[in-house]
């Protein structure tokens, strides 16, 4: 039988005093409460529904030090809507619900903890792209994982708030294992800290020329950026020369497991001489060794340390291939 567990850990913040005490079990039931290790957990079987709503108002209402800061974790279990009082009037730091069916968000479910909660795992449920709206509210997120969910777009200005202030303090976005097909203009835009965005295994064919315009930012200009585009249906024409070009930080763009038979000069070249640590990763592609790639292999001592897993359709890398391979070259132009 799976177990369903919900576990409530209380950290005390400065403002706090004394140590937490656990509410009387008539007001916690069904769940435990073990004060020692300031825990409450609540067991259900996984066909049953969650009534969070419930035990987070009678978690709330016990709770007399409003300054306590929890971190909520549900895995497994069914919980398909989070309704504007399903979380109670509760300080969250770390939010994770995962594995739950949950299908829809609230707008303003996360409105009474927005300030503090840093952290947002809903990966492995149904949810749309209404769970940007719900996102919205939240000023101090530095992690959001919707990977393994129903998406099919990210839309423009995604992690921008109501009031329009970004939310600037993101570093890892995982969209993963989802069906995205399109990414809207300037989708992470204004994202100075971000370092890690993960869209594999999604259904991209082409990269709009906007779609990942992030502004000029002093700081983000500093930060080593890595965008995983692995194992969706990209090829040789899904990007144009605009895509790239206001990217303005260093970047490794991960395209392994895609359909790219070639680099196009007029696209890459740009991209790969604007900061002396971009890179591309395309491992696992039906990569044509011949005059399309002609541009890398003559100046490969620049290329072999940026442009990672160029193997041929014979098993040889790019690199391992003579100059007299290429005498027929120099009087082709390739686009």
């Amino acid at each position: 039988m799976f177990i369903f567990r919900l576990l409530l850990t209380i950290f005390l913040t400065l403002f706090c005093d004394g140590e937490f005490t656990c509410p009387r079990e008539e007001v916690l039931f069904p769940c435990n409460c073990d004060s020692e290790v300031a825990l409450v957990m609540c067991e259900k079987n996984d066909k049953q529904m969650i009534e969070i709503e419930n035990i987070m108002s009678n978690i709330s209402e016990a709770v007399q030090n409003k300054t306590l800061i929890f971190e909520l974790s549900i895995e497994g279990g069914k919980l398909t809507k989070l309704s504007e009082k399903s979380l109670g009037s509760l300080l969250y730091s770390r939010i994770a619900i995962v594995g739950t069916g949950l299908e829809s968000l609230h707008k303003n479910v996360f409105v009474f903890t927005s300030i503090v909660t840093n952290y947002i795992d809903l990966e492995r449920n149904n949810l749309n792209e209404d769970v940007f709206d719900a996102l919205r509210s939240l000023q101090s997120l530095n992690y959001i994982n919707l990977s393994r969910n129903k998406l099919t777009s990210i839309p423009s200005h995604a992690f921008r708030q109501a009031d329009g202030q970004f939310q600037s303090g993101l570093k890892a976005i995982l969209l993963a294992e989802n069906e995205i097909h399109t990414i809207s203009e300037r989708a992470f835009f204004s994202l100075p800290h971000l370092y890690h965005l993960d869209l594999s295994e999604n259904k991209l064919h082409v990269i709009g020329e906007r779609a990942f315009d992030f502004g000029y930012d002093p700081i983000g200009s500093q930060i080593d950026l890595t965008i995983d585009l692995s194992k969706n249906k990209l090829h040789s024409n899904s990007f144009n020369e605009r895509t790239l070009a206001n990217i303005q930080r260093p970047l490794k763009l991960k395209m392994a497991s895609n359909n790219f038979t070639r680099l196009s000069e007029a696209i890459f070249r740009p991209f790969l001489s604007k900061h002396k640590k971009n890179s591309i990763d395309l491992e696992a592609n039906p990569l044509s060794c011949d005059c399309s790639s002609w541009w890398l292999h003559r100046n490969m001592y620049i290329y072999r340390i940026k442009v990672l897993h160029h193997v041929c359709k014979d098993s040889r890398t790019l690199w391992a291939f003579d100059y007299s391979e290429f005498k027929e070259c120099d009087n082709k132009i390739v686009l």
